[in-house]
């Protein structure tokens, strides 16, 4: 029977066996039998059971149910339609077309948003995922739409929009101070917004828009933040939803959950289900969950319509290659004692076995920060050096960091070049600055921080050379700063630098980067990861502080010989 949003199944302990096995989310309740989501997918489902087990279903429930089925298989041979290229919409009043000729592969995005009400496009990073989502806007019936975005970005969408669709009118949310959206007196065809300022207007942008995209979606892949309430909240009323990202999985494949909830609600069921079905949780979804078998649930979701990928080799487009190169540079060891001092207490607190969990949580955070502080600064005199050399044969560098202290020290070094910054500490204003200096050549060396320049475009048609003068903990930051010169476009064999060090911080998370890389690869392009084996290891920040405390036990007995010997 119908339980609220749920459906409640009893029946004979064996049939209940061979449901548990059908249906791997289910829920036991303290009443005895099970529940569901009452979802259409489970409704298709239900169907079937009730065919081989024929179960006692009141009237009204029963209409609900076939109604639910009958909807999956609408939905279903939707999809089918427009991934084969085949779902025909009628053009109505008001429908415009693009000024610059779609590619076959964004139609299809396109149509296949229109089909399954919501889709997270996954298409490798320069195939024009912003030129997909524009084109739902030809449409009268998706418009006006929201694009939310990177802080970044919201210019950049509403060239593409004059670009494609000169013919519609788009502005932009500048201000966190809510206030009319009305241009000349009508509502926009496209009102962009930064994920930074949904929370203050989630309330006034409710219910206006018939289609909500998320640009850079990855940016909601943790459910418990102010953005991801007020992105459900303005997408729930939209007609079509769709999430933009190359690499929306950057650590844990739960991760995915929240991204398609914000999407499509109840898709994968509540997190416990998705837990229990996706993750063999039986304790539901944490932050740290990963996924059992990423390729079957990307599988999964492509047959639902909620997951497209495409590869240049799958749009018929040929760049030249991307060469990643891992550069050994030295670090300068009275910096790094000197800076090391205070993180050691830190590391023994945190391989303490008295230390509350509170205790190493706190310090977890500072000394991770304080760690990749302490390794970037060592360095950076020497990842200076390295650039110096590049620009000897480049023309531009792309030079990528994550601190402060580390970018003042790289501005310094490399004055001569006109460095610019675009980090998360300059305005939109000030960022757009810097990109067209580099691009005109007012600059050789742009300064990014890691995870800045997601979306951004046009870097490709002046650079081919990145170097990353500092690491983060996630493949998938890297492999979008990468991404913003090896993307069509891009004339040249694409380098990408890794400036790594022997000391600090680096080796460890070297080594932590490859087995995280297998969460995200598998799920995005399983086909390229199936013979990769999963890698236990423990945390991440516990092998980091083994690693300072084992380097500074090291020197403290070297220091010791060394004074014995001399007092000898």
């Amino acid at each position: 029977m119908r339980a609220g949003r749920c459906w409640h199944i009893r029946a004979e302990p064996d049939v209940m066996i061979r449901i548990k096995r059908i249906f791997p989310r289910v829920q036991p309740t303290n009443r005895g039998g099970i529940l569901l989501s009452a979802t259409p997918e489970v409704a298709r489902d239900l169907e079937w059971v009730l065919d081989r087990w024929p179960m006692q279903v009141r009237g009204c429930d029963r209409d609900l149910l076939r109604v639910a089925a009958e909807e999956h298989r609408r939905a279903e041979r939707r999809v089918q339609e427009a991934l084969a290229g085949r779902l025909a919409l009628p053009r109505t009043a008001g429908w415009v077309e693009s000024a610059v000729p779609l590619r076959p592969y964004q139609i299809q995005g396109r149509d296949l948003v229109r089909a399954a009400g919501a889709t997270l496009i996954v298409d490798e990073l320069g195939l024009g995922k912003t030129a997909t989502a524009l084109a739902l806007l030809e449409d009268p019936a998706a418009r006006p739409a929201l694009a939310v975005t990177l802080t970044a970005l919201p210019g950049q969408w509403l060239r593409e929009l004059d670009k494609f669709y000169p013919g519609l009118v788009g502005t932009q949310i500048c201000t966190g101070k809510p206030h009319g959206l009305a241009v000349d007196g009508k509502m926009p065809d496209l009102v962009v917004i930064s994920y930074s300022k949904l929370a203050k207007w989630q309330h006034h942008l409710e219910g206006l828009f018939n289609t909500v995209i998320f640009d850079e979606i990855q940016d909601l892949r943790r459910s418990d933040s102010l953005k991801y309430a007020a992105s459900q909240t303005i997408a729930a009323t939209a007609k079509y939803r769709t999430g933009l990202s190359a690499t929306p999985v950057y650590n844990y494949g739960g991760e995915m959950y929240s991204i398609i909830n914000v999407l499509k609600p109840d898709a994968l069921g509540d997190p416990g289900e998705f837990g229990r079905e996706w993750c063999g949780s039986a304790y539901g979804l944490g932050p740290k969950t990963g996924i059992d078998d990423p390729a079957a649930l990307r599988q999964h979701l492509m047959a639902q319509g909620l997951f497209l990928r495409r590869t240049r080799a799958d749009a018929g487009i040929d760049l030249p290659p991307i060469e990643v190169i891992e550069q050994d540079v030295p670090s300068d060891q009275e910096v790094l004692r000197k800076l090391e001092g205070g993180a050691i207490e830190m590391a023994r607190l945190l391989l303490e076995q008295s230390a509350t969990p509170q205790q190493r949580w706190r310090a977890a955070g500072d000394f991770d920060w304080q760690m990749r502080q302490i390794t970037g600064i060592s360095k950076a005199p020497f990842v200076a050096d390295f650039v110096k050399l590049l620009l000897e044969s480049q023309e531009r560098v792309a030079l990528f960091g994550w601190h402060r202290a580390v970018y003042g020290i790289w501005m310094e070094r490399l004055a001569d070049h006109s460095p610019r910054l675009y980090t998360g500490s300059e305005t939109p204003k000030v960022k757009d600055e810097a990109v067209q200096a580099f691009v005109k050549g007012e600059s050789r060396v742009l300064i990014m921080s890691l995870r800045s320049g997601a979306g951004l475009d046009g870097l490709q048609d002046v650079a081919s050379t990145c170097v990353f003068g500092e690491l983060d903990w996630s493949p998938g930051v890297h492999k979008q700063a990468i991404g913003r010169l090896g993307r069509p476009g891009q004339r040249r064999h694409t380098l990408a630098y890794f400036c790594t060090t022997n000391d600090g911080a680096d080796p460890v998370m070297m080594q932590t980067l490859d087995i995280k890389a297998m969460q995200a690869d598998l799920l995005i392009e399983p086909d390229a990861c199936r013979d990769l084996e999963p890698v236990a290891h423990g945390n991440r920040i516990q092998m980091l502080a083994q690693s300072v405390l084992e380097r500074h036990n090291s020197r403290a007995a070297a220091d010791a010989l060394a004074l014995f010997e001399g007092v000898a």
